[in-house]
């Protein structure tokens, strides 16, 4: 019993050890990358803010504001998405959805409580998103409406408040075709073989067919 006591608590403190390293820098692939660079850049302007009846641009709230990020690169949504309907509508696009513990959050995924919120996920703890409105007032007079919030401010990402990821995975290329071979001319079969006149050589009749 104590070998297997031991057992159990080496195994936790290699888990809690893992868990404390640092996150591997990673890059998203191209086209969610395009979708963080409009999302921060949206952030970093204060004549966007966060309205939810009025979510269309130029203020956000949190789903519309995933929504037309992925529509600026390229990603074929009709139109903004909620949180309710988000999931089915990106598994739909190609997205893999994971259950919060299956997958750790990496650089691009998107963090969704389908009944509260959703944001990107920046890397490192740091989040991108459309949080709230703090002055019934269009644009963002207070910087915290649509932000980039480090790991101390950004509760829903350190609590792990959410209950899926949302993750973009380029499609594998598909293969090549193989070639179809040429086909074989067929050959014969060949005319007759005459002797030269007055030559007196017998020539033997053949064919490549026979």
């Amino acid at each position: 019993m104590k070998f297997w006591k031991h057992a159990l608590a080496a195994l936790l403190a290699v888990c809690g050890i893992l868990a404390a390293l640092p996150e591997t820098a990673y890059a998203a692939p191209d086209q969610i990358e395009e979708a963080l660079a409009w999302a921060v850049e949206i952030a970093e302007d204060d004549s966007h803010g966060y309205d939810k009846d009025n979510r269309c641009g130029p203020d956000y709230d949190c789903s519309s504001f995933v929504s037309y990020a992925l529509i600026a690169a390229g990603f074929e949504l009709d139109g903004p998405v909620s949180t309710c309907t988000m999931k089915d509508a990106l598994v739909g696009l190609g997205f893999k959805a994971y259950r919060r513990g299956e997958v750790k959050p990496r650089r691009g995924d998107i963090l969704l409580d389908p009944w509260r919120h959703a944001e990107f996920y920046l890397g490192k703890d740091r989040c991108v998103a459309a949080h709230d409105d703090y002055d019934n007032r269009s644009g963002d007079r207070t910087g915290k409406e649509i932000n980039v919030r480090e790991p101390s401010g950004c509760r829903f990402c350190r609590n792990r408040e959410y209950t899926w990821i949302l993750r973009w995975t380029e499609p594998e290329p598909e293969p090549a075709p193989e070639p179809v071979p040429e086909p074989v001319p067929e050959f014969g079969p060949y005319p007759e073989c005459k002797p030269l006149p007055g030559s007196g050589v017998q020539l033997l009749r053949f064919s490549l067919a026979s």
